[in-house]
């Protein structure tokens, strides 16, 4: 366990594009200047921005987009036009960067989505008066297209247990969460079995099971289906089942310091040490790490809440934890042939 401490314009028809999700949101902001009129009524100075999106998230593909549109009114809500607007983000491209707020004080702009599955922030600004108005729209993973396959050990004694790790991926490499998985034997020589045969992806697309090798020397084939369960989403992987493989007994996990600073960049490292049946120290072994909050550090890799590392000489496999930028207890666990 670790703690981690603070340190107007229309639309146009080729404007538009598809795939977006859910529905509706709103940000708001009040403030204070001039504009036009509308409906024979004189608005007052411009103190009331308004934004709001026709879709409450959109997929990450690259192509999907959500309306956006900006409302500019006075305190009693009189629509104000003649105004110029701008709008900024944070992820995705936005279809123009500013516009004039037409007879209903409004100016409508898109934002299409990039393939990263992240939290985008739209802040629109009335560069007269300095207000401004701020709204999220989450990218989410699309459909489920790759699922990846690992199981550790590859060569077990009868009756050892491998772990199994799953996670399934959309196109561009996002994962993908609730994605329901289906676990079972292509070729089953040693009798073996899976502990549980149905699972679902958690929040970084992943899922773990543990595969209880039978009595019977031999080779074991475990295959892992999403979706349709063809091709890249029904992997498989071999597993040598013989007389002799070391097994391992125990696993102790142990972090360099009990708390760091939640900047954002500042790391701990993590130690998992193995040792076999007879408590001698194993070599190449593969240990899983997770963890709750922040991420770990994957040297030229994007940080990933979930990685894998070989023990070394010394029976230790280490990984790096880095801090998120919200002060908050994590949890890291560790897993290898199935402890």
């Amino acid at each position: 366990m670790l703690s981690a401490c603070g340190g107007g314009a229309s639309l146009g028809d080729d404007q538009t594009s598809g795939g977006a999700l859910g529905g509706g949101t709103t940000g708001t902001t009040t403030g204070g200047s001039s504009g036009g009129t509308t409906g024979g009524t004189t608005p007052g100075a411009p103190a009331i921005l308004e934004v709001a999106s026709a879709q409450d998230q959109i997929l990450a593909d690259g192509t999907s987009s959500a309306l956006l549109t900006a409302t500019l009114s006075d305190t009693q809500g009189v629509a104000i036009s003649g105004e110029s607007l701008s709008f900024t983000t944070n992820a995705g491209t936005l279809t123009a960067a500013s516009g004039t707020t037409n007879a209903a004080g409004q100016v409508q702009v898109r934002l299409r989505a990039g393939t990263t599955a992240v939290r985008a922030t739209v802040v629109v600004r009335h560069p007269s008066t300095g207000l401004s108005a701020t709204i999220p729209v989450p990218f989410v993973a699309a459909p489920v297209a790759r699922l990846t396959l690992t199981a550790t050990p590859t060569t077990l004694a009868p009756g050892a247990t491998a772990s199994v790790v799953l996670q399934a991926l959309d196109a561009n490499g996002n994962p993908v969460e609730g994605e329901p998985l289906a676990l079972d034997t292509t070729v089953n020589n040693s009798g073996g079995r899976f502990e549980q045969l149905q699972l679902v992806t958690d929040a970084n697309g992943f899922a773990t099971a543990r595969y209880f090798a039978g009595t019977t020397v031999g080779a074991d084939t475990l295959r892992a289906r999403a979706a349709a369960g063809t091709g890249a989403l029904a992997p498989t992987q071999t597993l040598n089942i013989q007389q002799g493989a070391a097994q391992v007994g125990s696993l102790a996990l142990q972090a360099a310091a009990s708390q760091i600073v939640a900047n954002g960049s500042s790391e701990v490292a993590i130690r998992a040490t193995v040792r076999d049946l007879s408590n001698t120290l194993m070599t190449g072994q593969s240990v899983s790490f997770t963890v709750t909050g922040g991420q770990f550090s994957t040297g030229t890799g994007a940080p990933s809440a979930n990685v894998s590392a070989t023990t070394n000489s010394s029976g230790i496999a280490e990984v790096r934890l880095r801090s998120a930028t919200v002060a908050q207890t994590v949890t890291v666990s560790a897993s290898t042939a199935g402890f």
